[in-house]
């Protein structure tokens, strides 16, 4: 489940950040507040830092499975 859940959250910060390259195109960025880029900035870093140690699998079955291989 936790898996899962990062592994969204990493798909989520992809659209945030795919969102950041497309909205100057549609909009013009320069009108957006500073404290609003830095929170999108601020909220992608933790979504990728959370993702991605949510979808690290840490059972301890597996890692002796892979040790074996």
């Amino acid at each position: 489940m936790k898996k899962k859940f990062g592994e969204w959250l990493l798909d989520v910060s992809k659209y945030i950040v795919t969102v950041g390259f497309i909205a100057p195109f549609v909009r013009n960025v320069d009108e957006w507040p500073v404290a609003m880029i830095v929170s999108i900035f601020v909220l992608v870093i933790l979504l990728v830092v959370t993702g991605l140690t949510l979808s690290q699998d840490k059972s301890p079955q597996k890692q002796k499975k892979n040790q074996k291989s």
